[in-house]
């Protein structure tokens, strides 16, 4: 699945790659994000961005990918301190529904102070909601990236290389392994 969509979505640099890593997850592909990002990055959909996150949402095409993202979209839209914005990012990650119910009141109370219509506020909180399943951290998402990249490279220009030093890995896994019991 991944090289497939890998071929599919053609990533140019590490940043690329490092979304796509954060897109081949199961809430993602089951919501289909995989494949509308895939549409938007070969120009066959135009990126739709919210409200007034294009900056935000740039990087990802029109995308919340990941947590950081969050984080910034309630510190512009709702006023919300760093502190708060990364308690919502906790309370995502955890999966905190009773704190997600009182960081959506005030998401929505915060936005309207700042001319934002209720309707506005609760479809974006929508799709927060949609994104708290399946949320990614940014910096996890790079190192992942970064470590396939140098896999592939060394893969393809190395492979006796690369070979060796994986089967040599295993093998001293599983004799450490063996060496514990």
């Amino acid at each position: 699945v991944a090289t497939q969509y890998v071929k599919k979505a053609k990533p140019q640099s590490i940043s690329e790659l490092s979304v796509i890593t954060s897109l081949l997850r199961p809430a993602t592909m089951s919501l289909g994000i995989h494949d509308q990002y895939a549409d938007v990055k070969n120009g066959t959909r135009e990126p739709e961005y919210d409200l007034l996150l294009e900056d935000i949402e740039e990087e990802t095409l029109g995308f919340l990918i990941y947590q950081e993202q969050v984080m910034k979209a309630f510190v512009v839209l709702a006023d919300f301190t760093d502190a708060e914005a990364d308690d919502v990012r906790r309370a995502i990650g955890k999966k905190d529904m009773e704190a997600m119910k009182s960081f959506k009141t005030m998401f929505v109370e915060r936005s309207a102070q700042k001319g934002y219509t209720k309707s506005m506020s609760l479809e974006l909180w929508d799709k927060i909601e949609e994104f708290s399943t399946y949320s990614f951290n940014k910096s996890h998402a790079f190192s992942y990236a970064w470590a396939s990249y140098d896999c592939m490279f060394l893969k393809t220009h190395y492979p006796s290389y690369f070979y060796a030093t994986a089967l040599t890995r295993e093998y001293s896994k599983s004799k450490e392994m063996r060496d514990m019991t």
